[in-house]
């Protein structure tokens, strides 16, 4: 009579349990990383002060972000404010503002599933730099 394997050989049931747990680890850690990954942006904000409005759409999912935000690397030599837009084209988030050349974390809160696109303006400037870079964590 046959005995099962992993009774005839116990040495071999720790490697495929060990084996098991990193392909388990792996999988968790890349669904993790890819699940709280914000989108990248950057782009030009008009040094007359008026509205830009970002074409990029992206979905958000209160279920994996809890806070909808965004996260600045670099900033404009004004000051900046940032607003998500839904797309019927109307503003539903109120704006945060950064500070001249701010770099950081601001948090628009709680935002509903769906689709959204972000609206940004600046201090009027007559020349200087009006580009910004970061992470829409959305």
């Amino acid at each position: 009579m046959l005995e099962p394997l992993d009774e005839r050989h116990p040495h071999m049931k720790a490697p495929k349990v060990l084996a098991a747990a990193i392909v388990c680890a792996i999988s968790l850690s890349l669904t993790a990383g890819n699940a709280f990954a914000g989108s990248e942006i950057q782009g030009w904000l008009a040094r007359d002060g008026r509205l830009v409005k970002f074409d990029r759409f992206v979905y958000h999912n209160p279920n994996v972000y809890v806070d909808a935000g965004i996260w600045l690397g670099d900033s404009v030599d004004s000051w900046s404010r940032f607003g998500l837009r839904n797309t019927s084209g109307t503003q539903i988030t109120s704006s945060v503002q950064f500070a001249k050349q701010d770099q950081g974390w601001r948090t628009w809160g709680w935002v509903k599933a769906g689709r959204y696109a972000l609206n940004g303006r600046m201090g009027a400037i007559s020349g200087g730099d009006n580009s910004f870079s970061g992470e829409l964590m959305v």
